[in-house]
């Protein structure tokens, strides 16, 4: 009964508790912080890594996380374009040997990785040995990359590891490295600035084993980068913390987030609505709304060290066979319809941003020359330079065609789909009759690695992976090289290939490469060039020094956040940064809430919410209780009589006044509790005033009921108690209860 008590009473107080603190709803808006240097900077991507470890990530995603925290001796110069090699942990350019195998480097001094640990001579050698016990006996991903020529495995020959670029490497003393390598190799100093390369520090490095996301919660996650990992959720975000105490200065933005979407678009429409920074990618249909949106910062293009281009099967497919082709394609069907303007014309092998490039007198579409090119070299069959466009058509449909090919493409690719049909129809115009052959993509990438032999035509892209044109040619084009799907055997190709990985003198190195790529646009035509990718930069517009270049490389260490001053989407007076992130307003809209009161004056004039059209939520918008009404647009109840502004004006009453009939009730007690005319005195007109009757006891609605009655027949004697009949009814339930609650007690003693 202890309990039964103790719950009434409890739930009579919680309901007091109601009554007595009931308000008006707040006003206003919750302010947040403003953007600052430690404002985190937010990538949306739908990719969160792949793999952790430099001596492993194969992979753009994974790249982009380990550029932010671990680096290099060099690294690719990505302010400028073409973009150079410039030194990192180096702070020389390096000195090779008269042969070519022996790499001399500086290091620099000062440097310490995120754990205290210090930088040097000795750390450069535990990496590169680890990368070598990895190559060897952990099949890493990146090994091809380190095995130029070849891999050895330990079941080959009893030289393990052989084909390894670095025969050792030699510490001089703490600043000083060299590499001893086991052939010549001039790329090597380009391959130093590849992420495979960067440094690792050896106590919370295992030789054998492999870094991974896991050792971000023990700490072992650890570079000389800009950035520290300290968060890691494998399906929502990584979180990065600035190094502080870096050796090239504290980073301008302090905080870090990669945040994981589904796909392109939902990043897109992130970075539209605000909730991230810079888009990992973006759905090119929504370009568009992107140049529209002041609070997005559209880049100019900018091309990409990434080519496609048609393969052929050079081993079964004729030099002059070759040259027809080239010639017989519509380039401008393919760059601006097929791909939609994002791709741009190549005109090299090597792309103009990565050392050595020339633009090259390639290609371009003339069927009457690629004809010629077919007759002059016997390949035409009864076709000549008299024979119309419909007899070479006829002979590419006929039962034998000068030749036919098929072309092997990724079966859920419908851009590589519709190359595949203008080949039809461009082809058949030189005789050439061509099959679809759509296959899985796991089955494709067999043919091209293992069996190319199988393959006539197929289209396929190429990016860089370190800053060099051998990255290009020799792994496209040499005999030695897995990725040459295009089956190419040129001796003189080849033996200019060797030439070019061996010559340290700059200026000569130069002149072999600007041989070869003449050789392969004119001449060889191993492939059809398609074109460069494009890359159309997009970002918040509050960032700002982001650099964009060829090789997609991100680093955030050189951004900051843009003056937050600027007032460019509606001209207001408040700066967008701060409508979006601190008050919510509509940047591009200088009335938010549409009450035709402007964002700013609601703001810091009439402290009104410029996102709600009705401030105080009494029913009248904030315009008509300022300029027509006057009422306070801040304050449900203006003359704090219990009845909101709107429901003055519905009743007729003076939302000024807390008793607009000056009876001594106010408006609120006269229409909620006594219902009472609040416009009149003497509702029932006895010449008794409404209080004065509520006060005698009397019923201020019925003329018959007057103070000098009370007590006669037909009037309630509880009438003038305050509040009545709520406060009747409660006390009726009140005395009821505790009777209720002696009652039990007796029942349960008896």
């Amino acid at each position: 009964m202890r309990k039964i008590r103790k719950y009434f009473a409890i739930g009579i107080f919680f309901f007091s508790f109601l009554i007595l603190n009931f308000n008006a709803p707040a006003v206003g808006i919750e302010p947040k912080s403003s953007r600052d240097e430690y404002w985190p900077l937010v990538v949306g991507t739908t990719n969160l890594g792949n793999d952790l470890d430099p001596a492993n990530a194969w992979d753009s995603y994974s790249f982009d996380i380990i550029s932010q925290v671990w680096e290099g001796l060099y690294a690719n110069d990505i302010g400028n374009e073409p973009m150079g090699i410039i030194p990192r942990l180096a702070t020389n350019n390096g000195i090779w040997n008269s042969a070519g195998d022996v790499f001399n480097v500086t290091l620099r001094s000062g440097v310490s990785f995120h754990n205290g640990q210090t930088f040097d001579a000795s750390t450069v050698k535990y990496t590169f040995d680890r990368l070598w016990n990895l190559c060897v006996y952990h099949d890493t991903q990146i090994r091809d990359l380190y095995f130029p020529f070849g891999f050895n495995t330990p079941e080959m020959n009893e030289t393990i590891g052989y084909g390894y670029i670095i025969n050792e490497t030699i510490v001089v003393d703490a600043t000083h490295v060299s590499f001893k390598l086991n052939f010549p190799y001039v790329p090597f100093k380009s391959l130093l600035s590849f992420s495979g390369s960067s440094i690792v520090e050896p106590s919370t490095t295992d030789i054998d084993t492999f870094i991974n996301f896991d050792d971000v919660s023990l700490g072992r996650a650890i570079g000389t980068g800009p950035y520290k990992i300290v968060e890691y959720y494998p399906d929502d975000y990584i979180n990065f913390v600035s190094y502080d105490t870096y050796y090239r200065g504290i980073p301008a933005i302090k905080n870090i987030r990669f945040e994981k979407y589904s796909n392109s678009a939902d990043i897109s429409q992130a970075l539209l609505d605000g909730y991230i920074d810079f888009p990992r990618s973006i759905d090119n249909n929504r370009r568009n709304d992107f140049q529209e949106n002041l609070m997005t910062l559209v880049e100019e293009p900018n091309e990409l060290s990434l080519f496609y281009y048609l393969g052929m099967n050079n081993d079964e497919i004729a030099k002059e066979y070759r040259q027809a082709i080239n010639y017989a394609i519509d380039y401008e069907y393919i760059l601006n319809d097929i791909y939609d303007n994002t791709l741009i014309q190549m005109t090299s092998i090597i792309p103009r941003n990565i050392i050595y490039h020339k633009d090259c007198n390639v290609p371009y579409w003339d069927l009457w020359y690629a004809r010629q090119i077919l007759i002059d070299a016997g390949l035409s069959g009864t076709l000549n330079y008299g024979s119309t466009d419909q007899e070479w058509i006829n002979v590419a449909n006929s039962g034998s065609p000068l030749l036919s090919l098929y072309y092997q493409f990724n079966e859920v690719n419908k851009l590589w789909e519709e190359i595949g049909l203008l080949l039809i129809d461009n082809l058949e115009k030189i005789g050439i009759k061509v099959y679809l052959e759509p296959l899985p993509w796991t089955e494709l990438m067999n043919k091209l690695t293992n069996y190319p032999e199988e393959l006539d035509l197929f289209t396929l892209g190429w990016m860089a992976d370190f800053n060099d044109p051998s990255n290009f040619i020799n792994s496209l084009l040499s005999n030695t090289s897995k990725h040459n799907a295009a089956q190419v055997n040129d001796p003189w190709l080849q033996s200019k290939m060797s030439e070019g990985l061996v010559e340290i003198n700059d200026l000569n190195r130069e002149v072999i490469y600007y041989q070869i790529q003449d050789y392969i646009a004119t001449v060889l035509m191993p492939f059809v060039f398609l074109g460069y990718k494009m890359n159309t930069g997009v970002h918040t517009a509050h960032l700002e020094n982001f650099q964009y270049n060829s090789m997609r490389i991100t680093s955030y260490f050189e951004c900051s956040w843009a003056d937050d001053e600027s007032d460019i989407g509606d001209g207001d007076g408040i700066p967008d940064f701060y409508e979006f992130y601190q008050y919510g307003t509509d940047p591009y809209n200088w009335d938010s809430d549409y009450d035709n009161i402007g964002d700013w004056d609601e703001i810091f004039m009439y402290y009104t919410n410029p996102n709600e059209w009705d401030s105080d939520h009494d029913s009248l918008g904030d315009w008509d209780e300022i300029f027509n009404i006057g009422t306070n647009p801040t304050d449900w109840d203006t003359d704090d009589d219990d009845l909101g502004d709107g429901d003055e004006l519905s009743f007729g009453t003076d939302p000024f006044i807390w008793d607009s009939d000056g009876d001594g009730l106010s408006d609120g007690e006269e229409v909620l509790s006594y219902h009472t005319d609040p416009n009149y005195w003497d509702t029932d007109y006895d010449d008794y005033s409404d209080k004065d009757e509520i006060d005698a006891g009397s019923d201020p609605l019925d003329s018959e009921s007057t103070p000098e009655n009370v007590g006669d027949s037909g009037t309630d004697p509880f009438a003038n108690i305050p509040g009545y009949p709520v406060t009747y009814l409660l006390s009726v339930c009140i005395v009821l209860s505790i009777g209720l609650i002696f009652f039990t007690k007796k029942l349960i003693k008896s």
